[in-house]
């Protein structure tokens, strides 16, 4: 299916985001969005500007013309600081890309 992927347009063999994770990863992942070698990934999903929890990365199924992020987190951050950069960086993406803010922003 044809997708958007950070901005660019592209063929997936991929119906969820947890597969579409680990096709682009090559690392196999858990039922809980977890990498299944027990590393970390510090990756954030958001699909169609909604930030995907990775607890449902299995359940999300991807649809065609869908729009998706995949953010890297950045050395440093941590935790809730990590979350927090992650989310940003999807909201600034959303609002560059439209001009309009993402769902759910609260931001001022």
């Amino acid at each position: 299916m044809r997708v958007t992927i950070n901005g660019e347009a592209t063929q997936v063999d991929a119906d969820t985001v947890a597969a579409l994770v680990t096709q682009r990863t090559g690392r196999a992942l858990s039922p809980d969005g977890t990498p299944a070698d027990g590393g970390r990934l510090g990756l954030a999903v958001a699909v169609n500007d909604e930030v995907v929890p990775r607890r449902n990365w299995q359940a999300t199924a991807l649809t065609e013309g869908a729009t998706i992020e995949i953010v890297t987190a950045t050395q440093g951050a941590r935790n809730e600081c990590q979350h927090t950069v992650i989310n940003h960086a999807i909201i600034n993406h959303a609002i560059h890309r439209t001009g309009r803010p993402a769902p759910g922003d609260r931001r001022a």
